[in-house]
């Protein structure tokens, strides 16, 4: 077999490896092309598949252009053994552009290159995936705090008219940081509540201790009153929106990465309103008389249940009136 291998000559094994590679590159790039649709791959692993199913291309035909072998087969044919370099080497050279296009679009190309993002079929696909998760449908295992960093910073980037960013987040991780937060919860209930109304609170919370008990993080949620660059209050409810699209996009962070997660509101008029959660949370600061507000309680955890929520909307032609021009 050796004596085989070695009747191969570099050259012969060069043209050999390149057309290999090729053929894989060949075969990577369709393969990207027909998934990309389903959302299984985003336009940059065409672009990439692409480049190098070409490069691999011009490789070959480059290797054929220098080999002995194949320009003495080819000229035997043809009769013209000076010209079988150029007409390669030509070959591959207009390979080239079609691999760099797509890095140095030309200004005269037809629409803009598309950016590095995924479908719409699978944006549509996490959006409808995206589910509240009752927390006594959690396992109690910990989500690792890298999926909660990646979830605030998908946050970061929601709207923000004013460019003010009043979302702010408190993060209470792990079980000793949320019976921190439950503890201040029983004392704002014993300052706030009557007598007659304080029995009915304490035993819904005793109910609830146990799926609290099984949460991963809980994630205050603000909404901070900030001036603009120009030192005015943005309205209050657009603000309140702003927050609600980060949380949002927090959401839909954690959905892709298979956690669950639920936004409670809890408390928030009632005993979220106490000096000592206020101050927990971050939520004390005023602005010309207007307070920062708790919107809720963002709750993460893991849960094998999560198939069992299923997502029902009515059709959007009942929610939507088009005017449309003649």
């Amino acid at each position: 077999m050796l004596r085989h291998l070695a009747a191969f000559t570099v050259e012969s094994q060069l043209i050999a490896a390149s057309l290999s590679a090729a053929i894989l590159c060949l075969g990577w790039w369709a393969y990207c092309r027909c998934s990309r649709e389903n959302g299984k791959h985003a336009s940059a692993s065409v672009q990439r598949s692409h480049e190098a199913a070409v490069v691999s291309l011009t490789l070959f035909l480059v290797s054929c252009a220098y080999s002995t072998t194949v320009r003495n087969a080819i000229a035997a044919w043809a009769g013209q053994l000076a010209v079988v370099p150029a007409v390669l080497v030509l070959g591959a050279a207009a390979l080239l552009p079609l691999s760099f296009e797509s890095i140095f679009p030309s200004a005269a190309a037809s629409g803009p290159v598309a950016p590095l993002l995924p479908s719409a079929a699978a944006t549509a696909r996490l959006i409808r995936s995206r589910r509240s998760v009752f927390p006594k449908d959690y396992n109690g295992a910990s989500v690792p705090r890298a999926a909660i960093e990646r979830a605030l910073e998908a946050a970061n980037w929601a709207p923000t008219h004013g460019k003010t960013e009043a979302w702010r987040f408190t993060v209470f991780a792990g079980g000793q940081r949320i019976a921190q937060l439950e503890e201040a919860k029983l004392r704002a209930l014993h300052e706030q509540l009557p007598p007659d109304q304080l029995p009915a609170a304490l035993e819904k919370m005793e109910r609830k201790r146990k799926d609290v008990a099984k949460v991963s993080h809980i994630i205050a949620i603000v909404v901070k009153r900030v001036r603009n660059a120009k030192g005015s209050l943005m309205p209050a409810w657009e603000e309140t929106c702003s927050v609600a699209c980060a949380v949002q996009n927090m959401h839909l962070s954690l959905t892709a990465e298979g956690f669950a997660c639920y936004w409670s509101s809890g408390g928030v008029g009632g005993w979220a309103e106490a000096e000592a959660i206020r101050s927990l949370v971050g939520a004390d600061g005023a602005v010309e008389g207007e307070r920062d507000q708790v919107l809720g309680w963002f709750y993460v955890g893991c849960s094998s249940r999560m198939d069992f929520y299923k997502g029902r909307r009515g059709p959007i032609a009942d929610k939507v009136t088009w005017l449309e021009s003649e």
